[in-house]
């Protein structure tokens, strides 16, 4: 790693219960990932991983070259799985980097989506009100309170507020979409 190019500040345990523990109380950038530890083995030790820290990237790295325990691997939230014997130091140090800016990557991603979500809600609620003022006024002109219509008046006016009420549920299905895509609903 150190001829890589790449700069990495190594934390080295040897047990999962260990690891939990210093990702418990410092923060990493990556988890290395061996799925063979003295107290845990195979997928057990990646879930025993992924219960801490969710959000960080993993790289295992294993001695188990095993094509459906690595897409289970990938599936759980590896970001890469690599075999040992199969393995030079410029291709771990580069499956780290990518690891590393794929998570940064995502996450302003997350936040770009987060803030799109946060404005399409402001948009449809601030045209929601005044299509409601819309159809009211209409409704109220429609019923001749504030004097009589004619029939072509009435025609128009019918559907100005029949719009109106498309309009209001065309608003309402995308603030419902954004609200279920932020998971609030």
């Amino acid at each position: 790693l150190k001829k890589s190019g790449f700069r990495f500040d190594i934390t080295h345990v040897t047990r999962l219960a260990e690891a939990v523990d210093r990702i418990s109380s410092e923060r990493f950038d990556l988890i290395l990932l061996d799925l063979s530890l003295p107290d845990s083995q195979g997928l057990d030790t990646l879930m025993g991983i992924r219960a801490v820290a969710k959000a960080m990237p993993v790289v295992v790295l294993t001695s188990h070259a095993d094509e459906s325990v690595a897409l289970t691997a990938v599936r759980m939230g590896a970001q890469d799985y690599l075999t040992k014997g199969a393995l030079d130091g410029g291709l771990l140090a580069r499956s780290l980097h990518y690891a590393v800016e794929r998570h940064r990557t995502l996450a302003e991603l997350e936040k770009a989506n987060q803030r799109i979500g946060d404005f399409t809600s402001m948009i449809v609620h601030d045209l929601r009100s005044p299509l409601v003022n819309i159809i009211a006024i209409g409704d109220m002109l429609h019923e001749g309170l504030f004097g009589s219509l004619n029939e072509e008046q009435q025609k128009w006016l019918g559907r100005i507020v029949v719009s109106g009420h498309r309009m209001v549920k065309l608003v309402s299905n995308v603030l419902d979409l954004s609200k279920l895509q932020a998971g609030c609903m």
